[in-house]
């Protein structure tokens, strides 16, 4: 299991789906399966696939948000992010072994850092080409 950073904002939702799970045990007493699950289901026990991408499709839904799949929310979170992040630390909250994966996957070419490429470039052609052919200096007479 990997540890993950999250934000202020997520761990609020976070502790909040905690209590409305502890609510359950009350609730359930006996029958409810203490897992320690954050996604589980009414009585705590892990949720079936099948049944967690309908929770997800219906959670979408009462959002106003168009459908798309689980596994998407993850390739966005991560596209996201690679902007602002180091590509380590990306392949590390993706799971991924090696840099190599997330680079092929999540790693999109940018125009605006490919404009500030062509720029730089151009800058150190023109200061080699001052190195190689110096201008004559005015004041010299030959």
């Amino acid at each position: 299991m990997r540890q993950i950073p999250v934000g202020e904002m997520l761990m609020r939702e976070l502790r909040q789906h905690k209590e409305t799970q502890e609510q359950a045990k009350l609730d359930y007493g006996e029958v409810y399966e203490d897992n320690n699950l954050v996604c589980a289901d009414e009585i705590g026990r892990y949720m079936k696939p099948a049944n967690f991408s309908r929770h997800f499709g219906y959670l979408l839904a009462k959002a106003g948000v168009r459908h798309v799949r689980l596994h998407d929310m993850r390739h966005t979170h991560l596209s996201e992010l690679e902007p602002h992040v180091s590509l380590k630390t990306l392949s590390r909250r993706a799971g991924h072994s090696t840099i190599q994966t997330t680079g092929d996957i999540y790693v999109h070419p940018n125009v605006e850092d490919g404009r500030i490429a062509a720029t730089v470039f151009d800058e150190l052609l023109a200061a080699a080409a001052e190195r190689q052919d110096p201008q004559p200096d005015e004041t010299s007479t030959t």
